[in-house]
């Protein structure tokens, strides 16, 4: 990456470089994150907001902000988050950084049980969704579109303990992700676990994590979804954890566990 900015010649060219190496970097971050390797996740985010600014371009450089807030979000920084977020939206709030920022502050509120915050976040991204370019309206890296939203909002809604309507935003979600997309129907389906949980349904909601788990692939397990997978574990009540299905689920976590710790060796 050094040497085809040193090697750029031209400042057209340079920036042209610059917006490519810095979507690279982001991509790289963001796949990293996915695999639960954080300190890669960081570095790269890092490197995408570096170059980004030699790009001279506002909702690439929000992009990038929203990398980083996905990145504090998941290493547990949720103060981070929310600055970081903020920061993409006030770069370039109708763009697909500002949207992806606004989804994850609203996560972020809600983990810290700030119901009002977390509707207001919500609220943003659904405006920003129907103000955003119609090309950006797809399933990518590099787009937004209402089935994340629907995700996002559902999660958000799951951490305030808003079962209801986190049930009908997550219904939505999976309905509109196809069958193909494992991963995010399966973080989907696991905060439907844990709705269950805070619904009293311990059993239904050991059963469906386990479903979720043994319905992958062990490579497609591991990262995010097995981080979900622990969090579900952890959120059932300690009456139920002798059950068969809490068992189960006990047994499905540890294997994804051990296999984590085999690849970070």
């Amino acid at each position: 990456m050094r040497g085809l900015m040193l090697s750029a010649g031209s400042s057209e060219r340079r920036t042209r470089y610059a917006r490519i190496l810095a979507q690279l970097s982001g991509l790289m971050s963001l796949t990293l994150l996915k695999l639960n390797n954080m300190a890669g996740a960081r570095d790269w985010v890092r490197t995408a907001e570096l170059v980004a600014a030699e790009a001279n371009d506002s909702s690439l450089q929000s992009w990038t902000y929203a990398q980083e807030a996905y990145y504090h979000f998941y290493a547990g920084d949720l103060k981070a988050t929310i600055e970081a977020a903020q920061r993409a939206q006030h770069t370039a709030q109708v763009s697909v950084g500002g949207i992806l920022a606004a989804a994850v502050e609203a996560r972020a509120h809600g983990l810290l049980g700030r119901a009002d915050e977390t509707v207001e976040a919500v609220n943003r991204a659904e405006t920003i969704l129907e103000r955003l370019d119609s090309g950006l309206l797809v399933p990518s890296a590099f787009g937004y579109d209402l089935a994340q939203l629907r995700f996002h909002q559902g999660n958000a809604l799951t951490h305030l303990k808003a079962t209801a309507s986190a049930h009908v935003a997550l219904d939505q979600a999976l309905e509109l992700y196809p069958e193909d997309d494992y991963m995010d129907r399966a973080l989907v389906n696991l905060d439907r676990a844990l709705c269950m949980i805070h619904d009293g349904e311990d059993g239904s909601a050991a059963e469906l994590a386990v479903n979720v788990i043994t319905t992958l692939s062990r490579s497609q397990a591991l990262g995010l979804i097995a981080g979900r997978a622990n969090e579900v574990l952890h959120t059932l009540r300690r009456d139920v954890l002798s059950s068969s299905p809490a068992l189960d689920l006990r047994d499905a976590v540890a294997d994804l566990n051990r296999q984590e710790n085999d690849v970070q060796r």
